[in-house]
C-alpha cells in the first residue's frame, strides 16, 4: 500500500509541476512551495492523522467545496496549458456526490 501512495503522489506531483512551468511558474517557485507548505512538510502523516483520525476524530479541517474548487482551478489551469490532469478527475466527482449528500464541510465519508 506504501508503495501505491508513493507512485501516486509522484505521478500528481509531476503533472502539478509540469502544469505550473507550463502556466509559465518558475521551477524553484515550485519546489519552493511543494517543500514548505503542508505537503513538504507531511502535515497528513505526522500531524492530522495521528492527532486525529488515529484518534477517532473525524471533524472537518477543510471543506469539500474548498477541495472541489482547488481541484476545478488545477484542472482549467491544465486545460488551459494544454496538459490532461487525469489525477484530479478520478476523485472530483465522488468528491462532488460526498458533499452534495454529506454538506460542505464533510470530510468523514469522502473516501468510504
Amino acid at each position: 500500500m506504501h508503495n501505491s501512495a508513493t507512485f501516486t503522489l509522484d505521478l500528481v506531483m509531476a503533472e502539478c509541476w509540469t502544469t505550473a512551468v507550463k502556466a509559465g511558474i518558475d521551477p524553484a517557485t515550485i519546489v519552493k512551495v511543494f517543500t514548505e507548505a503542508a505537503l513538504g512538510n507531511q502535515m497528513n502523516l505526522k500531524v492530522r492523522l495521528p492527532a486525529t483520525y488515529l484518534q477517532g476524530d473525524f471533524v472537518a479541517r477543510f471543506s469539500l467545496a474548498l477541495a472541489r474548487k482547488d481541484l476545478g482551478l488545477a484542472q482549467d489551469l491544465a486545460a488551459e496549458t494544454g496538459r490532461q490532469y487525469a489525477s484530479t478527475r478520478s476523485p472530483r466527482p465522488r468528491w462532488t456526490r460526498r458533499s452534495s449528500v454529506a454538506g460542505p464541510n464533510a470530510t468523514r465519508r469522502v473516501f468510504s
